[in-house]
């Protein structure tokens, strides 16, 4: 017999984990379009999809962003799995 607190419990972590993914996928496009150069929505799809060509947007966003937030994403991963974060 599973308790009605438990089901609701395990519904409110699913709740939190999808707004936490949420937030840190808002935050990572924040971080990789805001700048000294901001790169609009259109020029970030636009400059993934095409990928490091000879526009200015694309070669900031290859070359620093995208490596700069994959590197904070993975060490925020590290310090949650190490039990640091």
């Amino acid at each position: 017999m599973q308790n009605s607190n438990s089901s609701s419990t395990g519904s409110k972590k699913s709740w939190i984990l999808v707004c936490g993914a949420g937030f840190v996928l808002i935050v990572a496009v924040l971080s990789i379009c805001l700048g000294a150069v901001s790169i609009s929505l259109p020029q970030l799809w636009k400059s993934l999809l095409s990928g490091p060509d000879n526009t200015a947007a694309a070669r900031i966003l290859w070359y620093s962003r995208l490596p700069r937030t994959a590197a904070q994403l993975l060490a925020g991963a590290g310090l949650s799995g190490a039990g640091g974060g």
